[in-house]
């Protein structure tokens, strides 16, 4: 059983994080079904933290469902149990992956949100 730490960091597209934004953390086994693992507001950081137990490879995904301001932007990121080892696989996901002597795995998601283009009446 390895426990992975995983840290949503939510910024614009000029990399200052974005507080106070509801971020959805899912897991699947299959990549096709997914279970949802936690939902939080970000902190002033624009920061989520949760943790999940997995014996078997398992993909993890953040979602940001956008606002007013901000785009939906998701970050989709596999790990793989046997190997111990994070891959991206698709968004604005970034990983970072650190194994440490107690089966600690974690993972950095940064998401970017991008400004909605203003409409003009």
């Amino acid at each position: 059983m390895v426990n992975v730490n995983i840290l949503v960091k939510l910024c614009d597209g000029e990399g200052n994080p974005l507080p106070n934004k509801l971020i959805h953390v899912f897991y699947s086994f299959d990549g096709v079904e997914w279970v949802k693992l936690h939902e939080g507001l970000t902190n002033e950081g624009g920061e989520v933290v949760t943790t999940h137990a997995t014996d078997r490879d398992t993909w993890y995904k953040a979602v940001f469902e956008g606002d007013e301001t901000y785009d939906y932007a998701e970050g989709i990121a596999f790990f793989n149990y046997t190997s111990l080892y994070v891959s991206t696989c698709i968004g604005f996901a970034f990983n970072w992956l650190i194994i440490t002597p107690l089966m600690i795995a974690s993972m950095i998601y940064i998401l970017k949100a991008l400004k909605k283009a203003l409409k003009e009446d």
